[in-house]
């Protein structure tokens, strides 16, 4: 009985989730994913997106990853068209799991997908910039994603053509702009706490459009999913 009331509840959740489809209040995650793949700037202007942190830090590289709506319609807050900040709308949240699926959800809200995953590493006072684990980003995926920055630094370099990417914690007794400054003049990009500025976080999503990488920042309200702004880190604007 046990299995038939298990396999029954997942059939109704199933059924839920191609409701709220079907009604438009939420959005199929293989339709999300079509979008950020081929619109990344509008996709992220639109929807908010995070990682799941809670889950261990595999190493940096390719990694199986799955994309999935959070299934809380409204759950997001969006600039709109015409007044930006001055007038927000509705939206919603898409997140990234590495390596296992999101837990109790359907499969029809989730998408597989390969993702360049980076890690979050410890930023100290005494760190060798060559010691720097970098993660280059090939062809191999599609995005390149990573927790959000909360105090954090997100480097980005091109060496020998390839663009290589890194995600940097403060530790040590170091703060965020603490850790940014020391990063400055190191032959990279920075974009670290004072980039973001207090009170607020980034998710940084990397999408392959036409061949070439594009980075973006995604900056929120801390605490939240409210959309403040989208640019692009690379290429620069």
């Amino acid at each position: 009985m046990g299995a038939i009331g298990g396999f029954a509840a997942a059939a109704a959740l199933t059924q839920t989730f191609e409701d709220f489809y079907t009604a438009g209040t939420l959005v199929r995650p293989d339709t999300a994913w079509a979008s950020l793949i081929a619109h990344p700037r509008t996709f992220l202007r639109k929807y908010a997106t995070a990682v799941n942190e809670v889950l261990a830090q595999p190493a940096g590289g390719v990694q199986q990853a799955y994309f999935y709506t959070s299934g809380a319609a409204g759950d997001a807050l969006r600039p709109g068209k015409v007044l930006r900040g001055l007038r927000k709308h509705r939206s919603e949240t898409f997140k990234f799991n590495v390596l296992q699926p999101p837990a109790g959800m359907p499969a029809n809200s989730y998408r597989a997908v390969q993702a360049y995953w980076v890690p979050m590493l410890p930023g100290t006072p005494h760190m060798a910039f060559g010691g720097i684990q970098w993660v280059p980003l090939h062809a191999a995926a599609q995005v390149m994603i990573t927790v959000r920055l909360s105090g954090c630094s997100f480097l980005w370099r091109v060496n020998g053509g390839v663009l290589e990417v890194a995600h940097l914690q403060p530790q040590g007794g170091l703060d965020g702009p603490g850790l940014q400054t020391q990063l400055n003049g190191n032959g990279s990009n920075v974009y670290g706490r004072t980039s973001y500025g207090d009170g607020r976080v980034a998710s940084i999503v990397g999408v392959r459009v036409a061949g070439g990488w594009k980075i973006y920042a995604q900056k929120f309200r801390v605490g939240t999913n409210e959309i403040m702004s989208v640019h692009r880190l690379y290429p620069a604007e």
